[in-house]
């Protein structure tokens, strides 16, 4: 999480202090745990990145098959 405002500092944006504690607050707060990203879109009626993750799934597959050893 500390990586979130470092980049965002690097990349010349003004990120005010404590930004890393809401971060992790925000976070930990949650009892039953953060939905993935696809259940974000999913639910807010957004198109999902299904082609993405599928073609990662079908990669990971191919290179294992590919390297047997």
């Amino acid at each position: 999480m500390a990586k979130v405002p470092a980049v965002a500092r690097a990349k010349g944006l003004t990120v005010p202090e404590g930004t890393e504690e809401k971060l992790m607050k925000q976070c930990t707060d949650v009892k039953e745990g953060l939905p993935g990203s696809m259940m974000f879109d999913c639910l807010a009626g957004r198109p999902m990145e299904v082609e993405v993750r599928m073609y990662a799934i079908i990669k990971a597959l191919d290179w294992k098959n590919a390297h047997r050893e």
